[in-house]
């Protein structure tokens, strides 16, 4: 599962970035420019600025939390199948199997 998120995330990124350069370049994507996450995530506007808008702020944020959220099931998923299957962490932090 951890490798499917992985595969899904790193896709869902390559996506965005293509937009978000894209749709500079073509008209035909200018309406899908707001679905990538680069058009919220951008330096040289808070640097000229010194302030970042409200509107990107928000946006970063929920997705920081979602994302945050999404690898805590994943990992608590994860976890209690290890656990289902005989192995524990040990004193150290590592995952070892008692049969």
């Amino acid at each position: 599962m951890g490798q499917a998120v992985g595969w899904a995330a790193g896709f869902l990124l390559i996506v965005s970035y293509v937009i978000d350069y894209f749709s500079t370049l073509w008209n035909f994507l200018k309406p899908l420019q707001p679905l990538s996450i680069f058009d919220y995530y951008d330096p040289p506007t808070a640097l000229a600025h010194g302030t970042i808008p409200t509107t990107n702020l928000l946006v970063l944020l929920g997705l920081a939390i979602l994302a945050s959220i999404a690898g805590l099931l994943v990992f608590e998923r994860r976890s209690s199948e290890l656990a289902r299957t005989g192995y524990r962490v040990d004193s150290h932090g590592a995952w070892c199997n008692d049969s």
